[in-house]
């Protein structure tokens, strides 16, 4: 199970302000969808079901959401507030190592 850190001074900026609970709701919905970068499929259909009122794409024009060529949308700052600074000195910010077989010995 992903847990997400939620920057809770947001909840004063002008732009959270001016959303509607609606469009909050589809922000939360976003934010539990998305990878740790912040990358998540979106469908209309299940959106609409977690915020419970009807969602269309119009809808995420006015969250802090791009689109990528993919046609996968992603969370503009996520990756940055779920991460921090992405540095090779942390050990969480590693590429994996590529799978190596295993060898069972009989």
């Amino acid at each position: 199970m992903a847990k997400r850190f939620f920057d809770t001074s947001r909840i004063d900026q002008d732009w959270y302000l001016q959303l509607s609970l609606k469009e909050r709701e589809l922000l939360r919905y976003c934010e539990s969808k998305s990878d740790g970068a912040g990358i998540f499929p979106f469908s209309e259909k299940i959106a609409a079901t977690y915020v419970g009122q009807k969602i269309t794409l119009k809808d995420l024009e006015k969250l802090p959401i791009g689109r990528l060529p993919n046609g996968k949308y992603f969370i503009d700052g996520f990756c940055f507030l779920q991460n921090g600074k992405l540095t090779n000195t942390c050990n969480a910010h590693k590429p994996e190592p590529p799978e190596t077989p295993v060898r069972f010995s009989l």
